[in-house]
């Protein structure tokens, strides 16, 4: 996934359900890894993994932890332009 996600709050974002809470900041993709093949980008904020809510860097390592290579998860995401949707992210092994 995204290499050091940090807790993101938005005190300059509209107050919406979609943007009043915190994620993950994904700060950069690898290119041709799991998260770019997926459509992930530097500046989207993951919400939650296969249904489980994340706040931050550490709950996003808690959620994959427990995952496995080869493993489909769903990412929901609120992307940088404030439109959320959700992506299919396949596992690899850390590298």
């Amino acid at each position: 996934m995204a290499r050091s996600p940090i807790p993101v709050e938005r005190p300059w974002a509209p107050r919406s359900p979609t943007l009043a809470g915190t994620g993950a900041l994904v700060s950069s993709v690898k290119s041709g890894g799991p998260a770019d093949l997926a459509g992930i980008k530097t500046g989207d904020i993951i919400t939650a993994i296969s249904g489980q809510s994340v706040t931050g860097a550490q709950a996003v390592a808690d959620v994959l932890v427990a995952l496995k290579p080869d493993q489909e998860v769903t990412v929901n995401l609120l992307h940088s332009d404030g439109t959320a949707g959700s992506v299919t992210v396949t596992l690899t092994e850390l590298q």
